[in-house]
């Protein structure tokens, strides 16, 4: 569902999280009038998906976001991923992350993702 226009001059900010069954992505922005919510979506998690580690999770809902929304986020100046908490981003800033996290991680990186740590306001 997409709530408002984008500006293409601010960065999009990817937020994201997942249970055992869904994930769900909110992408906002921050601009002179505040807050602009500019999309929310979700879906149900694949069976290999469910099984996965929790951060390689949350990594397929920012790819599963960043694709769905293409439009909006492609030629953003800046794609900020916003992880649920600092051990997460921790994680994904090792130098030598999980051959699992591999692919995820490259593809993220084809878009000039950034990560950060969010504050609990679009968790599940």
């Amino acid at each position: 569902m997409c709530l408002s226009l984008v500006d293409p001059q601010l960065p999009v900010l990817v937020h994201v999280d997942c249970d055992e069954e869904v994930l769900s992505v909110v992408l906002t922005q921050t601009g002179k009038e505040g807050l602009r919510l500019i999309g929310i979506g979700g879906r149900k998690l694949l069976v290999r998906e469910s099984r996965a580690p929790r951060l390689e999770q949350l990594l397929t809902a920012a790819t599963w976001g960043i694709k769905r929304w293409g439009r909006y986020t492609y030629y953003a100046p800046s794609l900020l991923v916003v992880l649920p908490t600092a051990a997460e981003v921790a994680a994904v800033k090792t130098t030598s992350p999980a051959p699992s996290l591999m692919t995820l991680l490259l593809g993220l990186e084809c878009v000039r993702a950034q990560y950060c740590v969010g504050d609990g306001a679009w968790t599940i």
